[in-house]
């Protein structure tokens, strides 16, 4: 707001960061800006991202503070503390089973056939300590086929996915 208690043309009739009718998170140009930069860099100083979209310093503290109230925007760190490596040793004839079952769990991001003993992977992000115990006693516990399993929390993040490519596109005429 300005100082005349206004708000500042940046915030008027944008969008609130709630979801609304439909679905819509009323997300605008600049919240996706404040997120962009966030991404870049999680420490940039508000008033590099206010000069970098354009705007005051308590437009883009405003916008993040809503957008933190609202779950948009959470603290990495916490998040992914009960984030864990998962091996499996899965009998063969059982694997594509227990597989497409581990790859359906809402707590695994990613999951994979792989080579080796242990020839199922996944990466499990559950809530807390005690969810990670519950999922591996009972959800994992109940694949088919399983003959063992180690698990590794992860305890420091070093680095996210990798770049994303852009995929490339067909040849006229061409379908994938």
């Amino acid at each position: 707001m300005k100082s005349d208690g206004k708000p500042e043309a940046a915030d008027r009739g944008r969008g609130t960061g709630e979801t609304g009718p439909g679905g819509s998170t009323g997300f605008d140009g600049l919240d996706h800006g404040l997120i962009h930069a966030l991404q870049l860099d999680g420490r940039a100083p508000f008033s590099r991202i206010a000069a970098v979209l354009g705007v005051s310093d308590q437009t883009v503290a405003r916008r993040y503070t809503r957008h933190r109230t609202h779950g948009a925007l959470t603290d990495a760190d916490r998040r992914l503390f009960d984030a864990l490596a998962l091996w499996l040793s899965v009998e063969p004839a059982r694997l594509a089973a227990a597989g497409e079952a581990m790859a359906a769990h809402p707590e695994v991001g990613y999951a994979c056939a792989t080579t080796g003993p242990h020839n199922l992977f996944a990466s499990v992000l559950c809530r807390n300590v005690g969810a990670v115990y519950r999922y591996l006693t009972t959800r994992v516990a109940a694949l088919p086929g399983v003959r063992a399993m180690e698990s590794a929390p992860r305890i420091r993040h070093i680095k996210g996915p990798g770049p994303v490519f852009p995929s490339p596109r067909p040849a006229p005429g061409r379908h994938r």
